[in-house]
């Protein structure tokens, strides 16, 4: 009998688990089916990866993104992935369809350090559902800038899986793995090394505070600085550990990054949030019965603010897992007179779970709702993830590439955030002109520039609905000149001019027209672009 009930709850885990890969998925690939371009940003990447094929794939010092002599001192393993890769594939279509396909192998793993982490086969099936279908868990993986992110959450996830085998078991292959594991994190993304470092720090306050445990987790930390020495003692030879602290210095205001813990909207979810209510019942649970893994493992997640959405999806899952067993299940035996004692379900292993779930008409509709939730939660956000660079911009970018002066100071108008405004990143990656607005990669540079770059593009949004002097006075008081000025009138990554603000640039390029400092040498029904001091 309980090798029959073993045989049967895999049954509904593997069931469980497919669900997850192919929804999530197709969740992760759908966004870049929408065009030919990535998913919003990326650009920085892209133009680091051509850094590498023109210094024959030796580490550049400086990359030449938007000609800002910024250290090339971003972990480089994706970077150097996408340089090689570009021998088969177009390096852009790498950077379009790569991140997406590793985010969803992130499905995989997340199920193999989900089953460690929980007790029951089925309860890791779920916790799968609910990590593949949660917003949270790749809408950052699948743009062209999860890139990096894409590999640095698989590596995450990888390195969590084998540490906490490690603190259990202490073997030497697990000291093998954890070490190779770690070592390819770093060199992927920074903030997932940090983010996974302080888990790993919450895996041995629950693990392996034994003394042989502590040895060979300090061992695996000396074996990875060994493993990843040539590329950070590179750096640090030529930059010294500035670029490192200007990046952890640099970003938005924290309270940004504290506010989904909270107002509670740990998924990102588009509907009722389902998965995280779910996570707060199971955070609830094992609250009562003084199991904190989850709860402290979420709460050190957002120490490091930064992308806290999406390393939190991880335990967050595992959370909404327990939610729906031990919690919300519970309730509908309850409810259906079929409930036991603590004592009765201690040894749940020898419970046969799917012939409850068939005999339970709660159970069936409680999962099924959890299933056809969890598609369409997971759909709908993806389709509004399709924001890239539209055809007329990129055809704009070509013809700018092909008809200005290498090295032309350009003013680019238009509307969004700076992070989210794919043209701001991929116009100086594809063309050999300068974005004197564009923000990513200036997070590696002192004097606070990222943030002072955010006020500014933020300071320069008006303008689009005043006349040139307002851009004018933006460029004198921050000593810059300019070549051209590139007026966008759509919305952003759409082939449609805003029609919610009547006036949107039609003052602005009144002035521009008739002014006789500038010359239109390029015009479409979205954008404009003025030569500046025509003789």
């Amino acid at each position: 009998m309980e090798q029959k009930s073993r045989r049967d709850d895999r049954v509904i885990t593997v069931f469980l688990v497919f669900w997850a890969v192919l929804f999530g998925s197709i969740a992760r690939l759908l966004p870049a089916l929408g065009g030919n371009m990535p998913v919003n940003d990326g650009g920085l990447f892209y133009s680091m990866a051509r850094d590498i094929q023109a210094a024959q794939f030796s580490l550049p010092t400086y990359a030449s993104f938007n000609q800002a002599g910024i250290p090339f001192a971003y972990p480089p393993f994706a970077l150097y992935l996408a340089a090689w890769g570009d021998r088969l594939v177009p390096l852009l279509q790498i950077v379009r369809w790569l991140p997406p396909i590793i985010s969803s192998i992130t499905i995989l793993a997340f199920f193999v350090l989900s089953r460690s982490l929980l007790k029951y086969k089925y309860q890791a099936g779920l916790a799968t559902v609910a990590f593949a279908t949660l917003p949270a868990a790749y809408d950052l993986t699948i743009a062209g800038g999860g890139l990096t992110r894409s590999f640095g959450l698989l590596f995450s996830i990888l390195t969590l899986y084998f540490s906490y085998w490690l603190f259990r078991t202490q073997q030497r292959r697990y000291v093998i793995m954890t070490t190779l594991m770690a070592s390819l994190l770093i060199l992927s993304h920074p903030i997932a090394a940090v983010h996974t470092a302080l888990s790993i720090f919450v895996f041995w306050m629950f693990f392996g505070r034994t003394v042989k445990a502590t040895r060979k987790a300090l061992l695996v930390a000396v074996l990875t600085l060994v493993l990843t020495a040539p590329w950070w003692l590179t750096v640090v030879s030529r930059h010294g550990i500035t670029p490192f602290m200007n990046a952890m210095r640099s970003g938005v205001d924290r309270l940004v990054f504290l506010m989904p813990l909270l107002r509670l909207n740990l998924g990102n979810e588009i509907f009722l949030d389902l998965i995280s209510v779910l996570a707060i019942l199971g955070l609830i649970s094992c609250l009562i019965r003084r199991k904190t893994l989850f709860p402290v493992w979420i709460l050190a997640i957002f120490i490091v603010g930064r992308d806290a959405q999406t390393f939190t999806a991880i335990p967050l899952a595992m959370a909404a897992s327990l939610g729906i067993t031990d919690v919300v299940f519970n309730g509908i035996r309850a409810l259906e007179g079929t409930a036991k004692s603590e004592d009765q379900t201690a040894n749940n292993e020898n419970q046969n779970f799917q012939e409850w779930l068939e005999s339970s008409r709660g159970a069936k509709l409680l999962l099924g709702f959890f299933l056809i939730y969890s598609i369409f939660n997971s759909l709908f956000a993806s389709l509004s993830y399709s924001v890239r660079v539209t055809d007329s911009e990129y055809a704009a970018i070509q013809w700018i590439d092909q008809n200005t002066p290498e090295s032309s100071q350009f003013l680019v108008l238009t509307l969004g955030d700076p992070l989210n405004t794919p043209l701001q990143e991929w116009f100086p990656a594809l063309t050999s002109q300068v974005n004197l607005t564009v923000v990513q990669g200036y997070e590696w540079l002192p004097n606070q520039q990222f943030s002072r770059r955010l006020d500014d593009y933020n300071l320069l949004q008006p303008c689009l609905v005043e006349n040139q002097n307002c851009f004018e006075d933006w460029v004198e008081q921050r000593g810059y000149e300019f070549d051209y000025v590139y007026v966008y009138q759509g919305y952003v990554g759409r082939e449609e001019v805003v029609d919610t603000e009547p006036m949107l640039a039609n003052l602005l390029l009144e002035n521009l027209f008739a002014s006789n400092e500038y010359l239109p040498v390029y015009e479409t029904s979205l954008i404009t672009i003025f030569a500046h001091d025509v003789e």
